[in-house]
């Protein structure tokens, strides 16, 4: 019986995790504005203070993940119209996730064949 309960408990906690990430996407999209994803939370029961807690990190999270970097393509024409610098294209390229080898190939791939 005790094995049981567990299992209901472990399912309901992962089905709440669930409903807690479906508010969370909500409301980086702008779907939910702070105080209707904070009404959401209240609405599965949770502790005023998980709640409290939760909210600011969401709102870290979407202030950096709304950054906006270039595309691997623009990247490479402002360079190659001389609008930035090869450095700091290089530094577009790795913030864009992009290992020394691929931007060396990158930049190379600028540079006219003899």
């Amino acid at each position: 019986e005790k094995v049981v309960k567990a299992a209901e408990q472990k399912r309901e906690w992962a089905d709440i995790e669930n409903q807690i990430k479906t508010i969370e996407y909500q409301y980086k999209q702008d779907k939910y504005t702070t105080a209707e994803a904070i009404e959401q939370l209240r609405s599965l029961k949770l502790q005023p203070d998980y709640i409290d807690n939760l909210i600011p990190q969401w709102q870290v999270k979407s202030i950096t993940e709304k950054e906006t970097l270039w595309t691997t393509a623009q990247t490479l024409s402002f360079i190659k119209a001389k609008l930035i610098t090869s450095e700091r294209g290089k530094q577009e390229l790795e913030e864009i996730g992009y290992d020394e080898e691929h931007i060396k190939i990158y930049l190379a791939s600028l540079v006219p064949a003899p």
